[in-house]
């Protein structure tokens, strides 16, 4: 089954803690799904290497942005020590 990755078939693609893409694709079957483009994947069912320049080619990619974790507090600090 061809999957078609072209900018219409592909949204929200961000880098992730490690580097690599996460998207959504649509799929001809299962709508829209996660995605995660690896250059190091070893599947052959995409050729990744060749998606990957495509896709950086294609698209904006959003730039990974690290969570804000709240400051915890010492109720927060309590209720960890309980568990």
């Amino acid at each position: 089954m061809d999957i078609d990755f072209s900018p219409d078939n592909v949204r929200n693609p961000s880098y992730n803690s490690d580097g690599n893409i996460n998207l959504e694709l649509n799929h001809p079957e299962h709508g829209w799904i996660p995605y995660t483009l690896d250059e190091e994947d070893a599947d052959n069912t995409i050729d990744n290497e060749k998606l990957l320049k495509y896709i950086k080619d294609s698209v904006s990619i959003a730039e990974y942005v690290e969570p804000d974790i709240p400051p915890q507090g010492e109720e927060v600090a309590d209720i960890i020590e309980s568990l």
